[in-house]
């Protein structure tokens, strides 16, 4: 099951989480902004970023809505939103997110 908050979501910038069902709390989040997007897999109390895929240069910085803040986060973990759709669906398919590319701890 996917839960996005719809107040938060626009063409510009958003913000959603995923849920397992019966879980308290998301197992991933997924910020978006004007094609560029940030991921964010939770396991064993600490969040992962994935190494950044080239889309903005790692010494930039874009700023992400996560929740209700904005967030500035540098390309060094920026991708493309089409690898944050990939880490969706392999996340609903059971997929563990260290399957998907290199992620560093956070």
């Amino acid at each position: 099951m996917i839960y996005c908050d719809a107040a938060a979501v626009d063409e510009e910038m958003g913000n959603c989480e995923v849920h397992r069902p019966g879980s308290a709390y998301p197992q991933m989040t997924i910020s978006t902004r004007e094609g560029v997007a940030v991921v964010h897999p939770f396991r064993d109390d600490s969040c992962f970023l994935p190494d950044g895929d080239g889309i903005v240069d790692p010494t930039e910085s874009c700023d992400f809505r996560n929740l209700d803040i904005d967030a500035a986060l540098t390309g060094e973990f920026n991708c493309d939103a089409k690898r944050a759709e990939d880490a969706v669906e392999a996340f609903l398919l059971g997929i563990a997110a260290d399957e998907l590319g290199t992620w560093t701890i956070r």
